[in-house]
């Protein structure tokens, strides 16, 4: 087929092996005249057979609540070295930037793995011009019945590991707070 193509119904199947588009934006729920919004619940790309012949994978658009879904977890590789792997942009809309939902999990919520980190924080807050409120916030509603096994607001464990110089002078600080009030 020379030129282009216009194909009218309800179903189109293409039945090939390798599909390459040259346009670098698809647009799904698209009507040339008529506001698509009402049906854009659901719109998104659906892998069939992903997991197993039972098991799909998809990215879908949640009108309802205006966000993406995932069907499964997400894993983000920053291989380039010039962005960070994942920056969330929520600075004009006064909601949560990042909800995490764990309420079913017995594992860790979040398990951050940096051994090979050499310089700079693992977690760094920075809040400065926080009027109100805590930069971090814990709440801890107990809900056990009988007494608690192990349990702790804020465990760290410090290992120290390797040889230092007879020159080297260090200092480890379990935990370390500064407050200092410099108001006039």
């Amino acid at each position: 087929i020379a030129g282009n193509l216009t194909v009218n119904g309800t179903t189109t199947t293409i039945d090939t092996a390798n599909l390459v588009v040259e346009d670098n934006n698809i647009t799904l729920n698209y009507h040339a005249t008529a506001d698509t919004s009402s049906s854009a619940h659901g719109a998104g790309i659906t892998i069939q057979d992903a997991v197993n012949s039972s098991t799909d994978a998809s990215l879908t658009w949640h009108s309802t609540h205006d966000i993406f879904e995932f069907s499964h977890a997400v894993e983000i590789n920053s291989l380039s070295g010039s962005a960070s792997a994942l920056t969330i942009d929520n600075d004009h809309i006064d909601l949560i930037a990042l909800d995490i939902d764990a309420m079913n999990t017995t594992a860790n919520i979040i398990d951050m793995d940096a051994t090979a980190l050499t310089t700079g924080n693992a977690i760094s807050i920075d809040a400065n011009s926080l009027t109100s409120g805590s930069a971090i916030s814990i709440d801890v509603d107990d809900a056990l019945t009988g007494p608690a096994i192990s349990s702790r607001l804020i465990d760290i464990d410090y290992d120290k590991s390797g040889a230092l110089g007879s020159l080297t002078i260090g200092s480890v600080v379990g935990l370390g707070i500064n407050l200092t009030d410099a108001a006039t």
